[in-house]
């Protein structure tokens, strides 16, 4: 996974395509892609260390807590509008904060 500077990741795959749904899923469809992926995923230990494996995109416990993270946004009603608000900024006219920002320091 490519980071930005000052250690940001960009918001690819989105908390949707993370679970596998459509962004107009309803509740259940989330519930459901959350029980499928559960079981796989590594037990959460907050202690572990969550660094990337160098030669893959990610490490099993960064992949699991973006997972996590998904389900815990797109399960509450309130969260979930908030981050569909965001995702439709950053899918603006503009194009999104990335390539403002990547313009940003490539214009010298």
């Amino acid at each position: 996974m490519k980071r930005l500077p000052g250690g940001h990741v960009p918001p690819h795959p989105s908390h949707y395509e993370r679970l596998g749904v459509p962004e107009d899923a309803d509740v259940a469809q989330i519930d459901a892609a959350w029980r499928a992926l559960a079981p796989g995923l590594p037990p959460h230990d907050p202690l572990a260390p969550s660094l990337v494996t160098p030669g893959t995109e990610e490490s099993p416990a960064l992949r699991a807590a973006a997972v996590r993270l998904a389900y815990a946004v797109l399960c509450h009603p309130g969260r979930r509008a908030v981050y569909d608000q965001w995702l439709a900024t950053q899918r603006g006219p503009q194009g999104g904060w990335w390539p403002r920002l990547k313009a940003r320091f490539t214009r010298r």
